[in-house]
């Protein structure tokens, strides 16, 4: 009997340890359940932000895409337009020269005749200088527009590769 007694306690003592143990593995499971939620849970999240960082990033793509466009397109304007100033230039720096040359030729007409045709000259001299003035002023205008549209496109792309590589 006290054989038995003893076996029944180890038997209990056994079982004690085993539900002890069950208990444990059961609170680990639990745990790992858990664990494994949070990190399904995280998976789609990213999934998710993966998506908007591509949208964003093609968005991105599309605008630098554009701004790189008008840039193209504004240059090709300022060059169109370069061009024509400097024809225009030409022009006028030609017509002085034909005025200087022809005022400096002598002239076979009457004193007063000459001083009419000296004043007019000198009327339209003055005239054509302001011309190439105002024509110069514009080519420094679009310059400095032109290296300003360079300067901002420079910054928006800066900024959204800096975007996107802080959304990376």
């Amino acid at each position: 009997n006290v054989e038995l007694r003893k076996q029944a306690a180890d038997v209990r003592a056994e079982s004690l340890e085993v539900s002890e143990k069950i208990v444990l593995l059961d609170d680990e499971v639990r745990k790992l359940r858990a664990h494994e939620a949070e990190v399904g849970a995280r998976a789609e999240q990213l999934q998710i932000d993966k998506k908007a960082l591509l949208s964003t990033n093609e968005s991105l793509r599309a605008e630098v895409t554009d701004k790189m466009a008008l840039l193209e397109e504004f240059e090709a304007r300022f060059q169109r337009q370069y061009k024509s100033w400097e024809e225009e230039r030409a022009t006028l720096l030609a017509q002085i020269d034909a005025m200087h040359m022809k005022g400096s030729q002598p002239n076979t007409r009457s004193s007063r005749s000459t001083d009419d045709s000296s004043h007019v000259d000198q009327e339209e001299l003055q005239e054509l200088r302001e011309e190439l003035s105002a024509a110069r002023e514009k080519e420094i205008l679009l310059l400095e527009a032109y290296e300003q549209l360079e300067k901002d496109v420079g910054k928006e792309i800066d900024l959204a590769l800096s975007k996107q590589a802080e959304d990376l």
